[in-house]
C-alpha cells in the first residue's frame, strides 16, 4: 500500500495559486465549451455567494457584489471581453 505525501505549500504556491488550479480543473469538465464553461462559472458564483453571505452576512456580500460589477464595468482587460 502506497500512501501520497502532503503537497508541499511553498512548492504548489510556485507552481500555481491552487484557486487558479481549483477553477482551471472545474472548467475542465466543459471541454472548451463556452457556454458549458458559462454555466460552470454560473453556478459557482451562485455557491460562493451562498458562502460568502453565510460568512460575513447578507449585506456585506452584496457590497462586494457591488464592487464587482463596478470592477466589470470599469476593465480594461488586455484581451478585450464580450459585451
Amino acid at each position: 500500500m502506497t500512501f501520497k505525501s502532503k503537497p508541499d505549500p511553498s512548492r504548489q504556491l510556485d507552481d500555481e495559486p491552487p484557486i487558479n488550479k481549483a477553477v482551471g480543473d472545474i472548467l475542465a469538465i466543459a471541454g472548451g465549451d463556452p457556454q458549458q464553461e458559462a454555466l460552470i462559472l454560473g453556478a459557482m458564483m451562485a455557491i460562493c455567494c451562498e458562502r460568502l453571505a453565510a460568512a460575513v452576512g447578507r449585506g456585506r456580500c452584496r457590497d462586494r457584489l457591488r464592487q464587482l460589477d463596478g470592477f466589470i464595468r470599469d476593465a480594461r482587460p488586455v484581451r478585450p471581453w464580450k459585451d
